[in-house]
């Protein structure tokens, strides 16, 4: 499979070198597509999963993880420590799911790999046309400067609640251990990160993902908040029509 991957890697996003095929599932004897799991260790850390074709062994693009966005997140990790430093902070202070809870529950070798992937970080950019202009820049980089993508990339805002709505978004789990609700709400997480001063400019969003005790999606009792950050630190509420909450 490193043959495959390595050329997909080259010709779409400039990649060479530090690419290790983490576990590769061969399912030829049910006749579906290959799963690949690879591991970039620069210019970024990131975790992928690719799939490849039954036949030619080429990867499909569309059917796995979208690389441009998994090396924009590990970029994220290592240019905000500060701020994934104070969200494990609002992780243990809420009693969110951690990272570790979240690999252990899963118990597989792909989550153990991803322990340090932090599960509840998302990147969407959205947008095909500045997202191609973006990997172009990094195919010939081999950077990724977030901050200032952050502050300038445009990302039209929903009208109806979608799946990871803003730019960087920080979807949380909780789950209900007892028989008492004590869910924190994602607003009361998005007022600790506004005084925290910590987030620059951007459009974010914070969810919480809520599992009662038989393991069920609870979304009576889940929320999230979309804001804006401005250039002075600013913080701006963005209302978007939910279909059931």
């Amino acid at each position: 499979m490193y043959k495959p991957v390595k050329d997909y890697l080259k010709a779409n996003y400039g990649l060479t070198e530090n690419i290790k095929i983490v576990s590769a599932t061969n399912y030829w004897l049910a006749g579906v597509d290959h799963s690949v799991f690879i591991k970039i260790s620069k210019p970024y850390h990131a975790y992928i999963d690719l799939q490849a074709d039954f036949d030619s062994l080429e990867v499909i693009p569309e059917e796995g993880d979208d690389v441009y966005l998994e090396i924009f997140k590990g970029a994220y990790i290592e240019q905000h420590s500060e701020v994934i430093k104070f969200s494990n902070h609002l992780i243990e202070k809420y009693k969110l799911v951690s990272p570790q809870q979240h690999v252990n529950d899963e118990v597989n070798d792909e989550a153990k790999a991803r322990a340090a992937d932090l599960y509840y970080l998302h990147i969407n950019i959205g947008g095909k046309t500045q997202k191609s202009r973006l990997i172009e820049q990094f195919k010939k980089s081999q950077k990724i400067d977030t901050t200032s993508i952050l502050a300038t990339i445009v990302k039209r805002v929903p009208e109806v609640e979608t799946y990871h709505m803003g730019i960087v978004n920080f979807t949380y789990e909780y789950k209900v251990t007892n028989k008492k609700r004590n869910v924190p709400n994602s607003k009361v997480l998005a007022e600790e990160f506004k005084r925290s001063k910590l987030l620059q400019k951007g459009l974010y969003c914070i969810e919480i993902q809520v599992e009662d005790k038989g393991g069920y999606s609870d979304d009576e009792h889940s929320s999230y908040s979309l804001f804006r950050v401005d250039d002075n630190g600013n913080y701006t509420l963005i209302p978007v029509r939910s279909n059931n909450r």
